[in-house]
């Protein structure tokens, strides 16, 4: 086999690598970009199922992000760029098999029957609070410290399902949630931050509207479809690396199909996958990365007629806390949420199961899957007739989990690489698991 030079190597193409291969071109023409699918994107692509559109990953981004939002506008997109219905901001949790919106200011906070008399009024002391003093903390504690523990089971347990679909127990809240850190030392009130800041980061339109998620027309997938056709004499899909090696200056990696050679490599896999990659590379690199744990995630899709569900989908989705005894994470109100994802007269709704505490149910079969989905959409949503359409999406090592320890691990990592001479980490592992995350961290390769 040729041993073929480049002077860059991306290993991944997904966002991470991507965004990489974005950064590298406009420093040399010399990169090669491998990826072991048939198509870039990783868990980040899009798909039409007529007449439906299909997301296998994220459905949306922030309008606050702005690494993705440049990042989309530098490649030719920024026309493709859609904003969220009107009125589909808010989301719902789970109570007693009704669902309730969540709060978005004090006074519907008081007024919301999702909590209790005794939370409210624990809540209304969260001022009198002092700031925590521990080097790491679960977002568990974090948020019995701070709102009490009603408001912790039902509002942050729903949103750690929904986020990253791990353990509020375990969750580290400064890696997971560094704002909410940074809120706390900075404000000493999340209630006085809120009642000052609470539009900050909210976009309106010219008629009032609020907006805060954008898409792209096509789906999420047209970012690595776009790039891909940008760059296609650079990418070499369903090339899988079996090894790396290091030696008289030169990484050495060997494909099912070609050897290459680099004096700069860019590893945009998951953390386990970079894990095995980098065995032979840096032992100690490799054990840190393989300490970063990930879950199991199955999406389902459901087509309906728009008169078989009786909720009226008018938000962004709902989510289920653990304490609720169902086995689904929340659902996705897709249809609701963009345009162009079902036709007129139907919906499409996205439910998400596994995650930390449920991990075989990706091992169950797509009858069984099926039938614990649609129970708890019949419970939360009413569907009064089957669907129409559905779609299975298993995902092993979905996402990775900021748990507690995760600072250290992630100071260990970055110490290793930066022995490593023309070794780069990109991706959603260390500094945040969303795409802008991802995104940001090929973007700024050689800002470190």
């Amino acid at each position: 086999m040729a041993n073929d030079f480049h002077e860059y190597i991306i290993i991944g193409g997904g966002l991470a690598g991507l965004s990489a291969l974005e950064t590298v071109v406009k420093r040399t023409k010399n990169v090669l970009c491998l990826e072991k699918d048939m198509k870039c994107g990783g868990l980040v692509k899009s798909h039409k199922h007529d007449p439906y559109l299909l997301e296998t990953g994220p459905n949306a981004f922030l309008k606050s992000y702005e690494h993705t939002y440049n990042f989309i506008s530098s490649i030719g997109l920024e026309e493709q760029i859609i904003n969220n219905r009107p009125n589909t901001n808010h989301r719902f949790v789970a109570k007693n098999n009704s669902l309730f919106p969540i709060p978005e200011n004090p006074f519907s906070f008081i007024m919301s029957p999702l909590f209790s008399m005794k939370a409210k009024l624990r809540f209304c002391l969260e001022p009198l609070i002092p700031p925590g003093d521990k080097i790491e903390e679960s977002l568990y504690d974090f948020g019995r410290r701070r709102f009490g523990g009603e408001i912790t089971r039902t509002v942050l347990d729903a949103m750690v399902n929904g986020i990253c679909t791990g353990d509020v127990k375990k969750i580290d809240v400064t890696s997971l949630f560094p704002k909410i850190s940074n809120i706390e030392k900075e404000y000493h009130s999340f209630l006085m931050f809120l009642l000052k800041f609470k539009r900050k980061n909210t976009l309106k339109s010219n008629q009032g509207h609020r907006y805060l998620f954008s898409s792209l027309k096509e789906g999420m997938g047209q970012i690595s479809d776009t790039v891909h056709k940008r760059h296609r004499d650079k990418i070499r899909t369903n090339s899988s690396v079996t090894s790396i090696e290091w030696s008289n200056e030169f990484y050495h990696i060997k494909t099912n199909k070609e050897s290459y050679s680099t004096k700069n490599l860019i590893i945009g896999t998951p953390a386990h996958v970079a894990s095995k990659l980098l065995d032979k590379v840096d032992m100690e690199l490799s054990n840190e990365l393989n300490k970063i744990p990930y879950t199991n995630v199955v999406t389902i899709t459901f087509g309906f007629k728009e008169n078989d569900l009786k909720h009226p989908l008018n938000g962004f989705g709902h989510l289920i806390p653990n304490n609720q005894g169902h086995q689904t994470l929340g659902t996705l109100y897709c249809s609701s949420l963009f345009e162009g994802r079902s036709p007129k007269g139907h919906k499409l709704i996205k439910v998400y199961l596994g995650g930390v505490h449920r991990p075989k149910l990706i091992e169950k079969t797509d009858k069984e899957l099926i039938d614990i989905a649609l129970k708890d959409t019949s419970t939360f949503l009413q569907s009064s007739h089957p669907p129409i359409f559905s779609n299975i999406n298993r995902i092993h090592n979905a996402i990775p989990q900021y748990n507690l320890g995760h600072q250290s691990i992630k100071g260990k990592v970055k110490d290793y690489v930066s022995r490593n001479r023309g070794l780069f980490l990109v991706g959603n592992y260390l500094d945040g698991i969303s795409v802008n995350e991802a995104i940001k961290s090929g973007l700024g390769i050689f800002e470190s």
